[in-house]
């Protein structure tokens, strides 16, 4: 589950996260946290918002990660999945392992990661994951579901969702990303 990701912006090639898009130099984000997430505006234009890292629950902690296989059919989220996506660059995230041991993962090439994500009219926001056991390289439960930059305007758009939403962790050779 993915609990905490960054910014860095001096770590990058190309300090730029998105075409047209500014964030803050560096920060890190983890629940109960701002962060900064693109999506489009009611003009239609891509723009960065600051929203709130986690749905506050009724014990006063966080629920900061759905399922994608069912965030579309679970009542607290299936309104905001449908209508309220939402990505955030990163240039890190972090991962616990079975044994509560935390990871963190970069992308290989110094570029930025999207993690996929949907928030709430409260301008709070949860991270979607899917099944680690996709990714035999690496040993979790869940992953944050990680889109490239061609696929971050289907995804916002709900368009061809199935296809546009592709792991980046395919296999040790071909990864995109590396753990830490």
């Amino acid at each position: 589950m993915c609990r905490r990701f960054s910014v860095c912006l001096e770590e990058l090639e190309d300090e730029e996260v998105y075409p047209g898009i500014t964030l803050p130099e560096s920060y890190q984000s983890e629940p109960g946290k701002k962060a900064y997430g693109i999506t489009f505006s009611t003009s239609g234009v891509l723009k960065a918002y600051s929203l709130l890292f986690g749905f506050p629950s009724f014990d006063g902690k966080y629920l900061y990660n759905a399922r994608v296989e069912t965030a579309g059919n679970k009542p607290t989220f299936q309104e905001d999945y449908l209508h309220h996506k939402v990505i955030f660059p990163c240039t890190s995230f972090f991962e616990v392992d079975r044994r509560k041991e935390e990871h963190e993962f970069i992308a290989n090439n110094k570029s930025v990661l999207y993690i996929a994500g949907f928030y709430n009219r409260e301008r709070e926001f949860v991270l979607l994951t899917e099944s680690g056991e996709k990714y035999p390289s690496f040993s979790f439960p869940r992953m944050p579901l990680l889109l490239t930059q061609k696929d971050v305007v289907p995804y916002l758009k709900g368009e061809n969702i199935d296809k546009a939403v592709k792991p980046l962790l395919l296999d040790e050779e071909e990864s995109q990303i590396s753990l830490f």
